[in-house]
């Protein structure tokens, strides 16, 4: 038999390189997968796709940093693509507050100076009240305003509030005042 003859060591040999072929085109290929999961997940990313699963743990040793680094730079985009649109929320509040409180001083001065205008029979004494009224109303108005500018020209960067007492009383005053003209234009009181 030739088996046991000289060519059992050339079998063996051929064996041994057959198996160790298998062995490399295996692991050859458990990373070409991976790299192509990898470049998927890339492509994917690119594209806005944020959430494209990738296991690093299933990848060659070789291969799973690469992968952990894909999960880390999908976790900080989207983190960024979330604060930009809070803050495009807090943009759009901010603007709808600003839009509120500039109109209610606004509307005042209006109604005062429409209430002067319209009744040109009034005494002195009330014209000089409403006239004051309307200009306290009208430098709250451009205060206002500058603190609009301010926060625009700081373009929202971390600007530290100062928490503050509010006099809650005087505040429900004050609204009274600004809406009295109106108020008394449509005879209501309050």
């Amino acid at each position: 038999c030739m088996w046991n003859g000289e060519f059992f060591p050339f079998f063996l040999f051929g064996a041994l390189t057959a198996l160790f072929n298998l062995i490399v085109l295996i692991l050859f290929w458990k990373s070409v997968i991976a790299l192509d999961e990898m470049m998927t997940a890339v492509s994917k990313t690119r594209q806005g796709d944020l959430s494209y699963p990738l296991t690093p743990s299933k990848m060659p040793k070789l291969l799973r940093k690469f992968g952990e680094d894909i999960i880390g730079m999908q976790e900080g985009m989207r983190t960024a693509v979330d604060e930009a649109i809070k803050g495009e929320h807090m943009k759009t509040e901010l603007i709808t507050n600003v839009s509120h409180d500039l109109k209610t001083p606004l509307t005042s001065v209006v109604a005062y100076l429409s209430m002067l205008d319209s009744n040109p029979e009034m005494s002195v004494e009330e014209r000089s009240k409403y006239t004051h009224i309307s200009l306290e109303k009208a430098i709250r108005l451009g205060e206002l305003l500058q603190e609009f500018f301010d926060i625009t020209r700081f373009n929202l960067q971390d600007i530290d509030l100062e928490k503050v007492e509010i006099d809650l009383t005087m505040m429900l005053e004050q609204i009274a005042d600004e809406l009295y003209a109106v108020l008394q234009e449509k005879k209501l009181t309050c």
